[in-house]
């Protein structure tokens, strides 16, 4: 094979290739001079390869007189052709950077341009603004060609120019980035207050400050609605309050007369009583001589009822002044024995009517330093219950040592009280319904007076269990020493 054929035939691709890297970049690679130069150079060339082509098949070469030239102008063509291959390389990368640049821009611009908080650019070196967001401009009510003319001051109002300029200030100097409640002045002249965070950034060898601005008014208008309905509250409030403190002025005055009102009473009411239950008393015993068996049971009726009603007395007189704070404990020595004791004495005509058994379980030798009257009331309350609500069977009353406290309790095996029934023990003026309440006599104060007289008085607690139809157990839990308190005259004069 002809070398001068192969070479040919490599010039043919290679003029082939050079015309697709001059296609590939005939645009921006050459100014219009070079693209005219280098179509004719291309034509040339491809004459001399078509003679030479020609030639190497045996038929006559139509370009032999100009056969030099063509091969002058083909060195030039390899040598346009490294240029432009070379340039297209350099170019192509460049073209990608750009693009890459532009689509990052583009992109950024974007972020910038649809953020929901304004954002400015501040030259720091002239105070001027650099550049903003369509945001900020909406914001501020200018253009942004308008915005980029304008200085830091112009965007405060003139009264709070002082402060902003002075926050301002230490933002730059990055004292701190978060501002709030900055009050910002519109192209309008009207306000708006934003909080803005800002940070110093370095560009291009210039300092600016980048500032995000966040509209807070509705905010703010929302926190001054607030206030507003805060102070209302607050005036209200203090008006309520004034009613409460007459209120109570007033329920204190109520208070006195309740109370002057059961002194008297507590003399008016009971020393008739008294005088009726001990006449009465006398006349039963016979000592004023002998009375028939209808006067007997007329007379009964009268002692009994007068008892109640002075029992009914007492427990209301009781429970006033305990709710009143003005019952105090007077502390003594006593021994626990001798309180259940007496408390049994006190029901033993009832006991025995009905033929109860009474057992008593204590801790030998007991002894207890606590209010001694309203101990032995509150288990004359629980024995006296006991006793009425038990037809037969017995009564126990026992004492257990708990460290620094004791409970007593007393149990019986009489009706019970149903599980639905328990929460309303211990509140007053309630009688449960059972089948005995037309047969026993009761004021409904005994377990709320008990109640009432062991924890503020005796500072203990009562606790109740039951079974319907089987018996309850009432109990008490009292310390053992009970501290001594302060006694008002009232106090003292409880224990007469």
């Amino acid at each position: 094979m002809n070398p001068v054929g192969i070479i040919d035939a490599v010039s043919w691709i290679a003029i082939t290739f050079a015309i697709l890297v001059l296609l590939r970049g005939w645009e921006k690679a050459f100014s219009r001079d070079v693209k005219i130069i280098l179509f004719f150079l291309l034509i040339l060339i491809f004459f001399h390869n078509w003679g030479n082509t020609l030639e190497w098949m045996g038929i006559t070469a139509f370009f032999d007189p100009i056969e030099d030239m063509l091969e002058v102008l083909g060195a030039l063509m390899w040598i346009f052709f490294f240029y432009t291959f070379l340039r297209d390389l350099d170019l192509s990368e460049r073209l990608r950077i750009e693009a890459r640049l532009k689509e990052s821009e583009t992109t950024m611009r974007s972020i910038f341009d649809n953020a929901m908080d304004g954002i400015l650019l501040v030259d720091l070196k002239d105070r001027r603004l650099y550049t903003g967001n369509k945001r900020m401009c909406r914001m501020l009510g200018y253009t942004m060609d308008e915005l980029k003319g304008l200085r830091i001051m112009d965007i405060h109002p003139e009264e709070e120019l002082r402060h902003a300029l002075d926050v301002f200030e230490r933002q730059a100097r990055g004292e701190f980035t978060l501002a709030r409640n900055i009050p910002v002045k519109r192209k309008d002249g009207s306000i708006f207050y934003a909080d803005i965070n800002s940070s110093p950034v370095t560009i291009g060898g210039r300092d600016y400050l980048v500032s995000i601005f966040r509209d807070i008014t509705e905010q703010k208008k929302a926190e001054e609605i607030i206030k507003e309905y805060a102070k209302r509250l607050e005036q209200e409030v203090m008006e309520r309050t004034k009613e409460l403190e007459d209120a109570n002025i007033k329920l204190r005055e109520l208070d006195r007369l309740k109370s002057m009102f059961i002194a008297s009473m507590s003399h008016e009411l009971r020393t008739p009583l008294n005088s009726i239950i001990g006449f009465t008393g006398v006349i039963l015993q016979g000592l004023t001589g002998d009375i028939n068996d209808e006067q007997r049971d007329q007379l009964q009726r009268v002692y009994d009822s007068a008892r109640h009603l002075l029992a009914l007395i007492n427990d209301v007189i009781d429970v006033s002044k305990i709710e009143a704070g003005k019952v105090r404990a007077y502390v003594e020595e006593c021994a626990l024995e001798d309180v259940i004791k007496e408390a049994i004495s006190n029901l033993r005509h009832e006991i025995e009517d009905k033929g109860l058994a009474i057992e008593l379980k204590l801790p030998e030798g007991l002894r207890l330093w606590t209010d001694r009257r309203r101990l032995l009331q509150c288990i004359l309350n629980y024995l006296s219950n006991a006793v009425k609500f038990t037809e037969n069977g017995s009564v126990c009353i026992e004492a257990v040592e708990m460290g620094d406290a004791v409970k007593i309790s007393v149990s019986d095996t009489g009706i019970g009280i149903r599980r639905e029934d328990l929460p309303r023990l211990f509140t007053p003026f309630v009688r449960l319904e059972t089948p005995l309440n037309l047969k026993t006599k009761g004021t409904g104060l005994g377990l709320y007076l008990t109640k009432k007289l062991t924890e503020e008085v005796l500072k203990g607690s009562v606790s109740v269990e039951s079974e319907y139809g089987r018996g309850s157990v009432f109990s008490i839990k009292i310390p053992k020493e009970l501290r001594k308190e302060r006694q008002d005259e009232e106090g003292a004069g409880d224990r007469g």
